[in-house]
């Protein structure tokens, strides 16, 4: 399976039916399609890349679980874009991905890397602060006389 995949036109048909599908799927409307679907990408790698543990693969791919949250966030950017019929419920499903992604990004929320494992967070090693001869603060007793 693949853990990160890519959000293509086709994917639309999750969200969309009917008349809406149709209408955004004509040729004229493409690129601003593409443009929703890339600005979303971006802003999922994004949110995805604020915890240092994590490792983004190349080119324009996302987490398999942060998929539908995308879509959501996609439909509702062309919803508003073309004017469409913006109901309660596509509102709510707009919302609840901004805050899943929300989460994703202060690090509430965990995803998996590519190969299906959750990355391995940064440890903080503390810092061993001794005093520096080169700087006069060598207090006696702090170095063994040769």
């Amino acid at each position: 399976m693949n853990y990160w995949v890519a959000i293509r036109p086709d994917d639309l048909s999750a969200v969309f039916v009917g008349e809406e599908l149709t209408a955004l799927t004509r040729p004229e409307a493409s690129a601003a399609v593409q443009d929703a679907i890339d600005d979303v990408t971006a802003i999922v790698r994004d949110a995805v890349a604020q915890n240092l543990a994590n490792i983004l693969p190349d080119g324009a791919l996302i987490p398999r679980s942060l998929r539908p949250a995308a879509l959501d966030m996609i439909a509702w950017r062309l919803l508003k874009r073309y004017a469409l019929a913006i109901t309660d419920e596509r509102k709510q499903a707009a919302a609840e991905a901004a805050a899943r992604i929300a989460e994703v990004r202060t690090q509430k929320q965990l995803v998996l890397d590519a190969t299906g494992k959750l990355p391995i967070q940064p440890a903080s090693t503390p810092a061993i602060i001794a005093p520096d001869p080169a700087y006069g603060n060598d207090g006696p007793g702090l170095y063994p006389i040769p």
